[in-house]
């Protein structure tokens, strides 16, 4: 995966807790038909094993009344932190 894939999976995580969710309460608010496979998925994307499609992303801001954009807006700012804090380690 990506370096942004991952800093985007660290950020959905990031966001459910914030907004003191579990993945059981996340997928409810999907409105998932099967939220045993669901929960699985989600784990797998909080991890960084899987890539969300747009449409399941566009599920996971709705559930965490957020936007797509504030969710990659996000993860790029991680990223840029992230890469920050390493080159500042390397000098």
């Amino acid at each position: 995966m990506t370096d942004l894939g991952v800093a985007l999976s660290k950020t959905v995580k990031a966001a459910r807790l914030k907004r003191g969710m579990t993945q059981r309460m996340m997928i409810q608010r999907m409105g998932s038909s099967n939220p045993r496979v669901l929960r699985s998925y989600i784990t797998k994307l909080e991890t960084g094993t899987t890539r969300p499609t747009l449409e399941t992303l566009e599920r996971v801001a709705d559930a965490l009344d957020t936007t797509v954009s504030t969710l990659i807006f996000n993860a790029e700012r991680r990223l840029t932190c992230s890469k920050a804090e390493s080159v500042g380690r390397e000098k």
